[in-house]
């Protein structure tokens, strides 16, 4: 046998080194981009004055900065977990006129303002609330009245609720 017989066979596509470097440098500039997403609002107004200021409630206030925004809730909830960690419940009521009421709910962790499936229901309500279609409704619904306050320069209390 002669070493010119012997032919090499070309590697596959994805496995040349210069193709996996740029597929890997693509997935760590995705991964970066993916926490300068999540990081970079907190750095750009980390004392929250401007969601103060367009009188709007965000995640990780503390709860002197929503009372600066929202002024003082109608009634204040107060629980305790088995590990000791106090949740607070504000609940802020608009009433409209004597058969409509509008209701706003925060929930408070240790002083910061927390987010997810917060939702005040009975035993039965909430098991059905706690299942995907109805937690994308209310994020649809919490997504329409930003967008509606946003863009008709209003705060979420005078919000009409019949739109």
């Amino acid at each position: 046998m002669s070493v010119s017989t012997i032919q090499t066979i070309p590697l596959p596509y994805l496995r040349r080194r210069p193709v996996r470097l740029v597929l890997y440098f693509l997935l760590g500039l995705t991964f970066v981009g993916m926490l300068a997403w999540r990081f970079v609002p907190v750095y750009m107004d980390p004392t929250f004055e401007n969601a103060i200021v367009h009188k709007r409630a965000v995640v990780g206030m503390t709860k002197e900065q929503v009372l600066r925004s929202w002024g003082s809730p109608y009634q204040i909830d107060v629980t305790y977990t088995d590990s000791g960690v106090r949740r607070e419940l504000w609940i802020f009521e608009d009433w409209i006129n004597n058969a409509t009421v509008k209701h706003r709910y925060l929930f408070f962790e240790e002083n910061l303002l927390v987010a997810g499936r917060c939702l005040s229901a009975t035993h039965e309500a909430a098991a059905s609330a706690r299942v995907i279609p109805p937690v994308y409704a209310m994020g649809q619904a919490a997504g329409t009245a930003a967008a509606l306050c946003a863009r008709e320069r209003l705060r979420p209390r005078d919000l009409d609720g019949r739109r």
